[in-house]
């Protein structure tokens, strides 16, 4: 099993990125027809991790205030399917058969007691030792036009990926957004709006929007991991927002026909191509 991280500020979009990524979890896993992928949290994580959620299904965008609560919030991500869990009964494959993939820990970003520059919060350096996949999460107020200075944790991340021993972990970046992006305005009339941010299957396109984002969200990060030598991937997330009584910003919602209840409105195509690429970079 590999261990991996998600690092983004606590005060930041962290929280809702986890709330989602437990969302999004949860519903691939319980869908019918989808034996390939199966989940798991700790027993001390899903008090934590289930505040997240049911925020974002009450119609809260939810936040966080304690580094340790967030720190404690791990997923084990499990892919039964995978070819050396199913042919191979012996060696390693036999001994990891009933194992999880990947152990996905979580890493707040904070300012110190004195103020200062953000810095993974104590309690969450445990995730980052050993770490083999990384997951960072930075706050992009908009897709166009593009961000005109760094993210407040631009330095804190790239200080994790330059002092990561070798082999350095693989890098996936998830800008989050504060609300679903409006689509293009179609070139031609008649035309269909073209969405601001490339489909999951659009991979060179993404690899390029990705690429001009981190220039200027994570200038510093990005310096890193090309000294590094690494390749990041790029995936975006949002919960989608409208405003109620009072001007309150409240978290819209869908309802669940098939499994009863609710759930947030998020781009499920992305998390669920998120989950997939994890689960490829740990095999």
């Amino acid at each position: 099993m590999k261990k991996g991280a998600v690092v983004g500020r606590l005060a930041g979009p962290l929280p809702t990125f986890v709330g989602l990524f437990y969302a999004a979890q949860m519903r691939i896993s319980t869908a019918q027809g989808q034996p390939s992928y199966r989940f798991s949290c700790p027993a001390e994580s899903l008090r934590a991790v289930g505040a997240l959620h049911q925020a974002l299904c009450g119609g809260e965008v939810p936040s966080a205030h304690d580094p340790e609560e967030l720190a404690h919030i791990s997923f084990l991500m499990d892919y039964p399917d995978r070819l050396a869990k199913r042919l191979l009964p012996f060696g390693r494959a036999k001994a990891e058969r009933g194992l999880p993939e990947l152990q996905l820990g979580i890493v707040p970003l904070t300012e110190g007691a004195r103020g200062g520059e953000l810095a993974p919060a104590e309690q969450g350096w445990g995730a980052l030792m050993g770490c083999e996949v990384l997951v960072v999460v930075a706050e992009l107020a908009a897709v166009s036009p593009p961000p005109m200075g760094p993210e407040p944790g631009d330095r804190a991340l790239a200080r994790i990926i330059a002092e990561a021993p070798p082999p350095k972990p693989k890098v996936v970046v998830v800008f989050e957004l504060p609300d679903e992006p409006a689509p293009a305005a179609p070139s031609k009339e008649g035309e269909e709006p073209a969405p601001v941010v490339p489909r999951v299957s659009e991979g060179p396109a993404r690899a390029k929007l990705g690429d001009s984002l981190a220039a200027s969200l994570l200038p510093q990060t990005q310096a890193a991991l090309f000294a590094a030598r690494v390749e990041p991937s790029y995936f975006f997330s949002w919960v989608a927002v409208e405003r109620g009584k009072g001007g309150a910003v409240r978290a819209k919602r869908r309802q669940l026909f098939d499994a009863g209840g609710v759930e947030p409105l998020y781009p499920f195509d992305e998390f669920q191509a998120l989950v997939l690429h994890l689960g490829h970079l740990a095999a």
